[in-house]
């Protein structure tokens, strides 16, 4: 999985050229939406964090790798993105930012499957036909699907399959918006388990109820909601936890990106203990026992060098 993550802005200098941040994004929908953008990727399982890359100015990313005039920007940013698994038939999940049919093509090009949410980029894609008709005989069931498939041929791997999926679950707050839509090359419209969604009623008589909602899925859907919010909870857990941007300001760029890092090697030892030793706990009891171990650690180490 993919998505973004921000360095915070916070106090800077008065100039961000030449000694402020070298490249500083505004994103009106993130909760501190000033700083330095970062795309990223996370394993779908464990959550570890496995590879950034900075974003720079439109003229430097025009520059990198996979860039090109019949290639747009997040197909590009995905396939550097993803470059290191080319050939390994992993599967690929992305949000609306870097889904589109191209990034799929490109991406099972280089041997990689993809499963991607497609909000804007529906160059090729299906959509008025996936938002109006697809529903025709079950228009107001939640977790109805339907699903296109389009036979694709390319030239380093054959012909292989598009597919296009409309789930029919608008929400409950917005129950007019469009249908959620999928571009992949890989998954089914076989049931997979159904989405339990919590909630809450008040009765006639004052009482609080809850209550489960249940959801059908299939197969692709299941697989893009397991894995699609990986880098977001990475960065619940590192703003949250630590915050080292926050908890300890600086007016210099290079030493907050420094601890934005720090804070993701720190979140990424915290998944992977816990993944790989199957011990149940929380990150606030893993922060105070690393820090109650170094600073063991540094009392061992002062004790031994007054000694010596």
């Amino acid at each position: 999985m993919w998505d973004e993550m921000m360095s915070m802005w916070w106090y800077g200098l008065e100039e961000w050229h030449p000694e402020g941040m070298p490249h500083v994004a505004k994103i009106a929908r993130k909760p501190r939406g000033i700083g330095m953008e970062m795309t990223c990727v996370a394993d779908g399982i464990t959550g570890i964090m496995l590879f950034l890359e900075i974003c720079e100015s439109k003229e430097d990313m025009s520059c990198k790798k996979f860039t090109g005039p019949n290639v747009n920007k997040s197909t590009a940013t995905t396939l550097r993105l993803t470059e290191q698994w080319f050939g390994s038939w992993r599967i690929i999940v992305g949000d609306s930012w870097f889904a589109s049919v191209a990034t799929a093509i490109a991406l099972y090009e280089h041997c990689l499957y993809f499963i991607g949410l497609v909000k804007t980029g529906y160059r090729e894609f299906p959509k008025k036909y996936l938002s109006l008709h697809a529903f025709a005989n079950e228009r107001n069931v939640r977790g109805a699907t339907a699903v296109l498939c389009s036979p694709h041929t390319s030239r380093s791997v054959g012909t292989f399959r598009l597919m296009a999926t409309a789930w029919n679950e608008p929400g409950p707050k917005k129950p007019s918006a469009p249908k959620k839509l999928f571009i992949h090359t890989v998954g089914s419209d076989i049931d997979a388990a159904d989405i339990i969604r919590k909630r809450v009623t008040i009765t006639e008589g004052g009482e609080v109820r809850q209550y489960e909602r249940h959801i059908r899925t299939t197969e692709t859907v299941d697989t893009y909601f397991t894995h699609a919010n990986k880098v977001d909870v990475h960065n619940h857990l590192r703003q949250g936890g630590l915050a080292l941007e926050e908890n300890r300001r600086t007016l210099h760029w290079e030493k907050r990106v420094f601890q934005t890092l720090l804070g993701v090697i720190e979140v990424n030892a915290y998944l992977a203990f816990t993944y790989f030793t199957r011990k149940c706990m929380s990150h606030s009891q893993f922060v105070s026992a690393v820090c109650a171990a170094l600073v063991e650690k540094a009392q061992y180490v002062y004790m031994a060098e007054t000694q010596d």
